[in-house]
């Protein structure tokens, strides 16, 4: 193993180690009150039991979830060896948490730029909305852990002279992380289109649909459940389910992209810069944002069951503009530039994924009645550190923002999970 290989191994197991050091005692106190107390007391906790107590052959035709069973499964099948206390099965989650964050640290470092990668790694597992559902049982981080998984396969293509064989290997790995999301949450059925996009880079036409078919797995393996259940979702929580087009979700999942983009400036702007096509998009980009508040405002309301998350709370301190507090019309049209800039990073190497990828994240996630920070920080967070990861080097003070955005986080996990 070289030096570099070395550090970068050493690295990602510090990062591994320390968050677990930082979770783990979360994990186990028994006084703490988060919001994921709620998801895993009512559901996750009482199905992967009712699978546990039915093993090996547990009813998946209706349970306490309103996710498919995958989840629950691994967590029963875990007990098989840790027992059925809480904490022992909080502990295999905060483990699933934490190879999450070992394929994400895996996938920014492949270019050798450690200090970005460590940054953009801390950054997720230090956000509330991944520490959170890390220490109670939930399938938030376990559902992140394959797709991040298949995103990372997907887009390095192998290393030279490694031949078909590895590309097709990855291929089939690739489908089967992203079945294993959707069979998790269904929400990412959505790793579909990237798949299919991926799977035009094969060079012949044999393997191009050979691959696309692996990309469909996720589809293949949620449609006997879709059978069984009669719809998208147990039985139990088909009213939950219901689906419909929530514009807030769009305006708040921008706004979310334009506050953590803030982070990554140094290295954005100069891609905004880069060219008049680059400035003129991102000023399009920035235009269209402001027309999404103009064609859509979002007034700040308190229910806690259709809105949430740290903006949102912050967005009730600022005073409303036709309608959508200040805030937003600050971070949305931020938001929307930050998209196209992250687009932009792939297509300038003739690879559409990346925008296929936020397209179809944000399409999947219009379907959610809840406009809740916790969908899509932990995603934005990776898909920014990503696009940087390929952008030019700056100074070293540019590693100040995203080094800032890591040290608050930890100060509000401090207060949050261990005061």
């Amino acid at each position: 193993m070289t030096g570099t290989r070395m550090l970068r191994a050493l690295l990602g197991a510090t990062l591994v180690g320390a968050f677990l050091v930082f979770a783990l005692p979360v994990v186990w106190r028994a006084d703490l009150a988060v919001y994921d107390d709620h998801d895993e007391r009512i559901s996750h906790l009482p199905a992967a039991l009712a699978f546990a107590d039915a093993w090996p052959t547990p009813d998946l035709s209706d349970y306490d979830a309103n996710t498919p069973p995958l989840y629950h499964l691994t967590i029963a099948a875990a007990s098989r060896i840790t027992g059925t206390g809480t904490n022992a099965l909080r502990t295999v989650n905060a483990l699933l948490a934490a190879a999450c964050l070992a394929v994400v640290y895996g996938w920014l470092s492949r270019t050798g730029r450690l200090g970005r990668a460590a940054l953009g790694t801390a950054a997720l597992g230090l956000s509330p909305y991944f520490l959170g559902p890390a220490v109670r049982l939930g399938t938030d981080d376990f559902g992140l852990l394959w797709v991040f998984l298949a995103l990372s396969l997907w887009d390095d293509p192998p290393p030279e002279g490694a031949g078909t064989g590895r590309a097709r290997w990855r291929a089939f790995a690739a489908g089967a992380a992203a079945a294993a999301a959707t069979l998790t949450r269904q929400v990412h059925l959505w790793t579909v289109a990237p798949g299919l996009v991926a799977a035009l880079r094969a060079r012949s036409w044999p393997d191009r649909l050979g691959r696309a078919a692996l990309a469909c797995l996720p589809v293949v393996l949620f449609a006997p459940l879709v059978v069984l259940w009669g719809g998208t979702s147990p039985p139990s929580y088909a009213d939950w389910a219901r689906a419909s087009v929530n514009l807030d979700v769009l305006v708040y999942a921008v706004a979310t992209f334009g506050a953590l983009a803030l982070f990554w400036s140094p290295w954005l702007g100069c891609e905004a810069n880069s060219g008049r096509g680059a400035r003129i998009g991102t000023v399009a980009a920035a235009a269209a944002g402001v027309l999404l508040l103009v064609l859509h405002p979002l007034p700040w309301h308190g229910d806690p069951l259709r809105w949430g998350g740290s903006l949102w709370t912050l967005a009730s301190r600022f005073p409303p503009l036709l309608g959508t507090p200040v805030l937003f019309w600050i971070l949305v049209p931020i938001g929307a530039a930050a998209l196209l800039l992250l687009a932009r990073v792939g297509w300038r190497r003739g690879d559409l994924g990346p925008a296929v990828t936020l397209a179809a994240f944000l399409a999947a996630n219009l379907a959610s009645p809840r406009a809740y920070q916790k969908y899509w920080e932990p995603f934005a967070i990776v898909m920014i550190a990503r696009a940087v990861r390929d952008l030019p080097d700056r100074p070293r003070r540019a590693l100040l923002g995203p080094a800032l955005l890591v040290g608050g986080t930890f100060a509000v996990d401090v207060v949050r999970f261990w005061w």
